[in-house]
């Protein structure tokens, strides 16, 4: 059995050119499998202000806690 590293994206998402750049180099550098889920299930991430606000929070609530944690454990089996 190889090594796995479980990355969860930030608000920006999985699609961010930097965090699938962060997937690659751990891979590359550490030998391993990076798996880098889709928490947001296909919707588009935050782009707005780091700041509270500008409707964050209502973008925040698209993303119930439950499911995320029902995700992470589906991830955790893959892996």
């Amino acid at each position: 059995a190889g090594h796995g590293v479980l990355l969860l994206p930030d608000a920006s998402g999985w699609r961010s050119s930097r965090t699938r750049r962060l997937a690659d180099r751990l891979a590359v550098f550490c030998s391993c499998l990076v798996l880098l889920p889709d928490l947001q299930r296909g919707q588009s991430g935050w782009d707005g202000p780091a700041t509270t606000g500008g409707g964050f929070e209502s973008w925040l609530s698209g993303l119930p806690p439950a499911r995320i944690a029902s995700d992470l454990r589906e991830c955790t089996v893959y892996m």
